[in-house]
């Protein structure tokens, strides 16, 4: 019994050490769905359309800096067409390895993958 315990214990110990992995990550699909946002608002005159969401970083007023604390993280990827998009992180190392979190522009639901912090919707751009 106190082996099943242990176990026990130590499987909920990994998700409590992931969710703490996947803070910096959502951090910054916060600041990037700002970033985008403000993108698509700038320049704006009346009566007009919104421009695109950026399809790269380069072209966002991000702090790059902020990526550098993400670590066991390949991303971000960004996905945009016209008015939809989303941004995601995937998971690249540990029992978590090839799992996405991402963020939905439009709505900022968080999306993907992820187990530790499921239930999430499946990334598809709103």
């Amino acid at each position: 019994i106190l082996g099943l315990l242990l176990v026990l214990g130590a499987l909920q110990l990994v998700q409590v050490l992931e969710r703490a992995k996947a803070g910096p990550v959502i951090h910054y699909l916060t600041a990037l769905r700002a970033a985008q946002r403000n993108h698509r608002q700038a320049d704006l005159q009346p009566n007009r359309v919104p421009r695109p969401y950026a399809g790269s970083l380069s072209e966002l007023d991000v702090d790059l800096t902020l990526r550098s604390t993400i670590r066991g993280w390949t991303g971000p990827s960004l996905s945009a067409s016209g008015s939809t998009g989303m941004a995601t992180f995937q998971r690249n190392n540990g029992p978590y390895n090839s799992q996405q979190l991402g963020i939905r522009y439009g709505s900022g639901a968080l999306c993907g993958t992820f187990e530790p912090l499921a239930p999430l919707a499946t990334c598809a751009a709103d």
